[in-house]
């Protein structure tokens, strides 16, 4: 429950850079839709006209419509001598000469049903050449654009749209983008350009293989249907003038009645053949003699140069479009870099200030603090035996070694004041090295935020820029994470904190060595020689004495101060006799030639030594044998 709020709080913290980022995607794709469906749509026109441009060069564009024109015009004239012959039918009373006209007709109607047979392709009030000849077109340019993923507007959109990168990076112009915005023009123009180097040698074979396949009848069904149907009613109703009608013209020359509905229908018949053999004839010729006509599809293709001009001059892009985009863009920007220096410096704060520096401060609190409570901790022992001495003091001064008691107390007193004289220093120093380490770490984190913007403005323009659904904070954490590594922020602020350990830590081993165990260390000398004085002298005495109850007590705080240094991982040298010498834990005070004892070897430990773990803070004082 108590982690809602902090989520909470984080989102509000990257709620105005993504409100910035959002406008600045919103203001650059409206920019480039604006520049996308101008170019795309100019430009499609551009190629799809050129390409168009080659078809009219094709064989037998000129005439491949005629067939069906002839065709219907055919089909009227085969209606016309069918309607012609039920109306006269009745009136042809020569058996013979009946039965002739009939197969006749009867032939015609069979062409006639056939035209029915095929309706897609018979009479409609558009001619289905036309309609075949603009799908083969239509679809050159469609195969043509799609090998470029430029069938469409929309997908030429998308395809000037792959620029959105480079032409995003152009428009937002911050420090993290160096061109200009007006530059996008260029940049377009440049496109445009590759465009056409790209598009012009498939535009070259894109018009040689649709001028090729207009007059390829294997792939012109249609016209292929037509042009085959006129060559099958040519051949029909040439056999219907040459042999049909010759015979009806003997027969009827036989015959002694009159043929007057006959010699309708024969002159109708004739009329339809001269008519149709006028249309069918060239058409039919020219399918057949192909080297009669003179291709000249390439005079009429464009130079490279020819078409890149005729494509560019569409490309028009007015002014005023990014003298307004430029003054939109000035706001958004300025936004953005606001909201991002926000979001990058509590980052900092949070992955640098915080982990790094802040646990390390943690760190340092925590080891200056460990020997400010041991000294509190001596002092406490200390006051203590004061504490019995002043409880005491009357009994005491009646002992024989007054003298060595009050020194002792007085030692004790001037022990209380040192630690706490050095507790003082010690907490001034430290205190002061913190606050230098606190505006170390306030002046990196800004360094690292500073030096670190650039590269998390950069990696969020890269996201923004992929057109992608993304999470902002994830951009945001992976970018920072990446740019504090790459650039090793991580590293200077470890090495920054590592600088600042040891600096302090040689504060701490400084007070524990110079001032704690000075005090200790100087303890066990009276310890070692004016207490063991005073029990000698006191056991002289058979009866109990103050005496003996004050050293008693300066044991018992004797062995608390050992038991509080191991409780701190602090433990006493006291090399035993013959320990062989070890210069890093042992000082030799003086070397005297021993009996029993090997040259370099501990004869007795004057002073004890101390070490933490393994580190020896201070060297036990021996005498060796020489």
């Amino acid at each position: 429950m108590k982690k809602k709020p902090k989520k909470r709080h984080n989102r509000d913290k990257l709620s105005g850079l993504k409100k910035a980022l959002s406008r600045l995607d919103v203001f650059s794709v409206s920019f480039m839709d604006t520049l996308a469906k101008l170019a795309a749509k100019q430009f499609i026109e551009a190629v799809s006209g050129e390409i168009a441009k080659s078809g009219e060069n094709a064989r037998l564009h000129n005439f491949d419509e005629q067939a069906y024109t002839a065709y219907a015009a055919l089909l009227e004239h085969y209606r016309g001598i069918t309607t012609l012959y039920e109306q006269n039918v009745g009136n042809i009373t020569d058996e013979q000469m009946r039965e002739m006209v009939a197969g006749i007709v009867s032939v015609i109607t069979s062409r006639l049903n056939l035209a029915d047979e095929h309706e897609d392709w018979g009479l409609t009030h558009e001619n289905p050449i036309t309609c075949e000849k603009n799908r083969l077109i239509e679809a050159a340019m469609q195969e043509f654009l799609s090998k470029f993923e430029l069938t469409t507007q929309d997908t030429l959109e998308a395809k000037i749209f792959t620029l959105r990168p480079r032409l995003k990076l152009l428009l937002l112009q911050t420090p993290y983008a160096a061109e200009p915005i007006h530059s996008v023009a260029s940049e377009i123009a440049d496109v445009a350009n590759g465009l056409t180097s790209q598009l012009y040698q498939a535009y070259c074979k894109a018009s040689q293989a649709l001028t090729a396949q207009l007059d390829d009848m294997d792939k012109r069904s249609v016209t292929s249907y037509y042009l085959s149907i006129l060559e099958d009613e040519r051949d029909i109703l040439e056999s219907i003038a040459k042999i049909q009608l010759e015979a009806i013209d003997c027969a009827a020359g036989v015959s002694s009645g009159s043929h007057t509905a006959v010699d309708e229908l024969l002159s109708a018949i004739r009329e339809c053949y001269l008519l149709f053999m006028a249309d069918a004839n060239p058409i039919l010729s020219r399918l057949h003699h192909p080297h009669e006509q003179v291709e000249q599809w390439a005079a009429q293709i464009h130079s490279f140069d020819g078409f890149r001009s005729a494509l560019a001059a569409k490309l028009c892009f007015p002014p005023e479009v990014y003298e307004q985009a430029e003054a939109e863009l000035a706001e958004l920007l300025g936004t953005f870099d606001r909201e991002l220096a926000k979001v990058t410096s509590s980052l900092v704060e949070k992955k640098v200030g915080k982990t790094i520096f802040g646990h390390t401060l943690q760190e340092l609190n925590a080891n200056i603090a460990k020997p400010l409570l041991m000294a509190d901790e001596m002092s406490a022992i200390f006051r203590r035996a004061n504490k019995f001495y002043l409880e005491h003091e009357q009994a005491l001064l009646a002992e024989l070694g007054v003298e060595i008691i009050s020194g002792i107390n007085e030692t004790i007193d001037i022990k209380v004041m040192s630690i706490a004289d050095g507790e003082l220093a010690f907490s001034e120093e430290t205190q002061t090295k913190l606050l230098q380490f606190l505006s170390d770490r306030q002046s990196n984190c800004e360094t690292i935020a500073d030096n670190i913007r650039s590269e998390v403005g950069n990696k969020l323009l890269e996201a923004l820029l992929d057109g992608k659904t993304y999470s902002v904070a994830d951009a945001l954490e992976t970018a920072f994470d990446n740019a504090l590594e790459q650039c090793g922020f991580t590293a200077k602020a470890a090495k920054t904190v590592q600088s600042w350990q040891a600096e302090i830590g040689k504060l701490i081993l400084a007070f524990k060595r110079d001032v704690l165990l000075y005090e200790i260390g100087t303890f066990d000398e009276i310890m070692n020689f004016s207490v063991g004085k005073l029990i000698g002298d006191a056991g002289e005495n058979p009866n109990p004495s103050p005496t003996l109850a004050y050293t008693t007590h300066l044991q018992q705080a004797q062995h608390e101060l050992v038991e509080m240094l191991a409780r701190n991982d602090i433990t006493q040298v006291i090399p035993p006799p013959h320990t062989p010498f070890n210069a890093k834990e042992h000082d030799v005070l003086t070397a005297e030639p021993t009996e029993g004892f090997a040259k370099g070897e501990v004869v007795k430990t004057f002073s004890s030594g101390y070490k933490e773990r393994d580190v020896v803070l201070v060297r036990a004082g021996v005498i060796a044998a020489k």
